[in-house]
C-alpha cells in the first residue's frame, strides 16, 4: 500500500500566493506567475497561515509523482517572483558578435544576413560586451527556452569550439583527419 504524501512550502514573508480552485497565483518583489492544476491529476492545494500544504485525494501509487512535479513548480515559481534566474550564453568565433537595440538583439554568427530575435516582455536580455548575453527572468521555463532557441541559431561545432554555448559549457572537441 503506498503511504500518503504531503508537500509543505514555507512562503517568504514578500511572497504572496493566492489559490481559486485549481488555479495558483503567486505575486512576488520581481512580478507574478500563475500555474493551472488539471483536475483529474486529483491534487489539493491548501494555505494555512504562511505554508502551502500539496497533498493528494487518492492514494494511487500513480499520484506521487504529479505530487512531486507540482511541488518543484510551485518553489521554482516562488524562487522566480523572489530571486529570479538568469542563462549566461557565450559567442566563440571570429566575427561573432551581439548587438541589443530596444527590445531586438541582432546576431553576427558567420550567416550571409544578421539573425534578429525578438525579446519577449517577461525577460530581460543584457549584453554586457559584444560576445556575452545575460538572460534574466521570473520564470525558469522561459529563461531556459530562450537560452536555448538562441543556441540553436548556431550550436558549437566539434571541431573548433565555434558557435553559441553556455558559459562554462565544456565541449569535446574532435580529432581532425590527418594525412598519410
Amino acid at each position: 500500500m503506498p503511504r500518503s504524501i504531503k508537500y509543505s512550502i514555507q512562503l517568504p514573508k514578500s511572497v504572496q500566493a493566492d489559490i481559486k480552485e485549481n488555479l495558483v497565483l503567486i505575486k512576488g518583489n520581481l512580478g507574478s506567475t500563475q500555474f493551472l492544476i488539471e483536475k483529474k491529476n486529483n491534487i489539493v492545494l491548501c494555505m494555512e497561515e504562511n505554508n502551502l500544504t500539496i497533498r493528494s485525494c487518492e492514494k494511487t501509487g500513480r499520484v506521487n509523482p504529479m505530487l512531486s512535479t507540482t511541488y518543484a513548480l510551485i518553489s521554482n515559481m516562488i524562487t522566480g517572483v523572489t530571486r529570479g534566474f538568469e542563462k549566461k550564453l557565450s559567442l566563440v568565433g571570429v566575427g561573432f558578435r551581439v548587438l541589443k537595440e530596444k527590445d531586438v538583439i541582432k546576431f553576427q554568427l558567420g550567416f550571409s544576413h544578421d539573425i534578429q530575435y525578438k525579446i519577449p516582455e517577461d525577460i530581460s536580455i543584457e549584453c554586457p560586451s559584444q560576445t556575452d548575453i545575460i538572460i534574466r527572468g521570473s520564470n525558469k521555463e522561459l529563461v531556459g527556452q530562450i537560452a536555448a532557441e538562441i543556441r540553436s541559431y548556431r550550436p558549437p561545432e566539434p571541431y573548433k569550439g565555434k558557435g553559441v554555448r553556455y558559459l562554462n559549457e565544456r565541449i569535446l572537441i574532435k580529432e581532425t583527419k590527418k594525412k598519410r
